[in-house]
């Protein structure tokens, strides 16, 4: 027999911070949640959502007037400055904050940069598809307006000769 040198840990628990609207569970079942009870494997994830002065609820304090700011204004480094002074103010992870002041700011910039190129891009990339999906539409229905008068042409007793040259002056 050989000697046991695991470490014994203490059982583990997982949490999930939240910091989004809306009212929050405080656990959630993975299995049942997310998977709809299909999965054998049970798990139970406590969730985290309280602003207060422990460090996951200092954080979910920062989410909140990170969110709240995007809201208010339009300019990314404005965002990071009241982001930061509310903080600083509210007492949420001030020790951090304070001592990384720049980059803070910088990384806060940064996403909320990144955020406003995806908004734009993804506007972009509709109204593009918007307008190709009109330009076929146009195109499919021309076509079909075109075929039927030519049918109508074609009722009408015109030869294939005057049809061509109707469809010519009209392309």
């Amino acid at each position: 027999m050989h000697d046991d040198k695991r470490v014994h840990l203490p059982t583990p628990e997982l949490y999930v911070i939240y910091s989004g609207p809306g009212k929050k569970p405080d656990v959630i079942s993975l299995s049942e949640d997310f998977f709809g009870g299909s999965h054998d494997i049970e798990l139970k994830v406590h969730v985290i959502s309280k602003v207060d002065e422990t460090l996951p609820g200092q954080y979910i304090g920062f989410c909140k007037v990170f969110d709240e700011q995007r809201k208010l204004h339009e300019d990314g480094m404005t965002v990071a400055k009241e982001t930061y002074r509310i903080c600083i103010e509210k007492g949420y992870l001030t020790e951090f904050m304070k001592a990384h002041e720049k980059e803070v700011i910088d990384m806060m910039y940064e996403l909320f940069d990144e955020e406003t190129m995806r908004k734009q891009l993804d506007t972009a990339r509709s109204k593009r598809d918007i307008e190709k999906g009109r330009a076929e539409g146009k195109a499919e229905g021309r076509a079909e307006g075109i075929e039927k008068m030519i049918a109508a042409m074609r009722a009408s007793g015109l030869t294939e000769e005057q049809i061509k040259a109707v469809k010519k002056a009209m392309l």
